[in-house]
């Protein structure tokens, strides 16, 4: 997980998400009713980025079923299964 970026109003002291809301639409030059206007929010995308969460791809299902192999109950219990069908206990392999 990336660590939180935290930004600051120039001159502040205070973190944003402390202070009353009208003072941070102040502190960042933004009005509540109408927001930024097109110009300020072109000038802010090319400075910090578009306003997007990065996400990680999923991991597969494979991945998931590999990961869940290092916990050593669950090899007990493949152990067991395999066993079960081994000797003839389909029930129990099924049911493991």
């Amino acid at each position: 997980m990336s660590q939180e970026t935290v930004v600051e109003a120039p001159g502040s002291t205070q973190i944003w998400y402390d202070k009353d809301p009208s003072v941070v639409v102040s502190d960042f030059d933004s009005n509540a009713d109408t927001g930024l206007s097109d110009a300020e929010v072109s000038r802010r995308q090319a400075e910090f980025g578009p306003n997007e969460i990065a996400t990680e791809p999923s991991p597969s299902v494979w991945v998931i079923a590999l990961a869940q192999l290092k916990d050593s109950m669950n090899l007990m219990l493949v152990a067991v299964a395999v066993v079960s069908f081994l000797i003839g206990e389909t029930g129990t392999g099924v049911l493991v």
